[in-house]
């Protein structure tokens, strides 16, 4: 999402890749996601993995969104047919078995992956996992 503030009130508004990557400016105001806060993390360490800090997946992550399903489907089967990339889990809240009354209607998509990249490697990170 771009990040714009004319007015001092944050205004979040999505924008196609396509047209932000040839523009500098809308580059510059794309509010890329954050890593977890450790607070965050150790929180959700505690409540939701008995401790268990290596089942933690989600500390770097970003968002993709799709004008449609089949734009969504032409996304992950680019990732999937990446060699650098290892999925490690699929959470879909897409199913139509998911019960989306329990997040008042809100579905996604989410991915767990690997970059298995040279410059992964040279930097440690090819152990590391992201969400997407």
């Amino acid at each position: 999402p771009l990040q714009a503030s004319s007015d001092g009130v944050d205004d979040q508004q999505f924008v196609r890749w396509e047209e932000a990557a040839s523009d500098a400016a809308r580059r510059a105001a794309i509010k890329w996601g954050q890593v977890k806060s450790p607070d965050r993390a150790v929180e959700k360490a505690l409540r939701s993995y008995r401790q268990d800090v290596s089942r933690l997946l989600d500390v770097c992550r970003q968002q993709i969104v799709f004008q449609s399903t089949d734009d969504m489907l032409a996304c992950l089967r680019a990732i999937g047919d990446d060699d650098e990339v290892v999925v490690v889990r699929v959470k879909n809240k897409m199913h139509l078995d998911h019960k989306s009354a329990t997040s008042a209607g809100y579905r996604d998509l989410s991915l767990n992956l690997r970059i298995l990249s040279e410059e992964a490697n040279l930097l440690g990170l090819a152990g590391h996992v992201c969400e997407v």
